[in-house]
């Protein structure tokens, strides 16, 4: 569930921005393969972008920010010890 995800005050510093494509429409995954190399993140992007509807919200010319894949990565490592 997207809306349950907190990193809290985690700082993902500078951003990058992605201009969405028709092709985007509805592939959120697509989008996290041309951003960080794999398809694994595509939730992480729709939670930084605040989408929750991914088959409605994503539109052509549509500007997703995101960060730095490392620093997405350190986030993780922090977010699951949380959890734990």
């Amino acid at each position: 569930d997207l809306g349950s995800m907190d990193f809290g005050d985690f700082d993902f510093g500078p951003v990058k921005w992605y201009k969405c494509a028709e092709q985007d429409v509805g592939r959120p995954d697509r989008i996290s393969k041309l951003i960080y190399g794999t398809t694994n993140y595509w939730w992480f992007l729709m939670w930084f972008n605040g989408v929750s509807d991914v088959w409605n919200d994503i539109r052509p010319q549509m500007l997703i920010k995101y960060p730095d894949i490392n620093i997405v990565r350190e986030a993780m490592k922090i977010y699951r010890k949380k959890e734990k």
